[in-house]
């Protein structure tokens, strides 16, 4: 049993001791005396708790859209001071909550934010990490030999690119109001491949649960911007 449940219990049987006292001792007044100290002594005891669990919900809270506009005006300007940023082919893949629990130990609770971008020249992904609360950037690291998820916009080429093939162009028209595309980066790390250090896409196109093109993989390299199509390799009978 919680404190908190030994303190009701224990101000339960107060109150029925209270209550077996002759009615001539016992006005109803003293009753709802006795009812409203105990609840706000119950209440002041449980405060602290309260409080932690709302300030820990309030930075776990989704971005808002000023809250990701001022992340991005804050993270870009970073990049461009550091000169990280490029006008071309660079693109916000993602942006999510980042908590400092030690800090909150301290009871210190601030809106943090990390938002990942990748930048094709040179293959680099760059993390950049951000005090909403205060406005300002705390860090910004670079990462080699990490593929960040694909972005929105990455996403948008890839798929004009897919349905103007014309491997692909006539299959995929036929359902593109009921298409779902869906997409899987790809990482090469061999030197000797084409596609080392290429931003690659494998993409799966499927109609509820089927999928279409299953006889072969389509492959898009953002980097140059072409379409590779290779057959799925036969099973070998058992």
């Amino acid at each position: 049993m919680t404190h908190y449940s030994l303190r009701v219990a224990s101000y339960r049987r107060n109150l029925f001791s209270l209550l077996a006292i002759p009615r001539i001792a016992l006005s109803p007044f003293t009753v709802l005396v006795f009812l409203l100290v105990s609840t706000c002594t119950v209440r002041a005891q449980s405060g602290p708790d309260v409080t932690v669990a709302l300030n820990v919900a309030k930075v776990s809270a989704p971005l808002s859209n000023e809250e990701n506009k001022l992340a991005v005006k804050l993270a870009e300007g970073a990049l461009r001071s550091n000169r990280l940023f490029t006008d071309r082919k660079m693109y916000l893949t993602d942006a999510h909550i980042h908590r400092d629990t030690a800090s909150e130990m301290k009871g210190t609770f601030e809106r943090l934010t990390v938002l990942t971008y990748y930048r094709y020249e040179g293959d680099l992904t760059i993390q950049v990490f951000i005090n909403l609360t205060r406005q300002r950037v705390l860090a910004v690291r670079q990462l080699e030999k990490f593929s960040p998820p694909i972005s929105v916009e990455e996403l948008t080429l890839a798929k004009g690119l897919a349905f103007n093939h014309p491997q692909l162009k006539d299959v995929l028209d036929h359902y593109r109001d009921r298409l779902v595309v869906e997409a899987l980066t790809l990482r090469s790390t061999s030197p000797k491949d084409p596609l080392f250090r290429h931003r690659v896409v494998l993409l799966m196109f499927r109609v509820g649960p089927n999928y279409l093109v299953r006889e072969s993989s389509v492959f898009v390299d953002l980097t140059t911007e072409t379409v590779i199509i290779q057959p799925v390799p036969k099973k070998m009978p058992m």
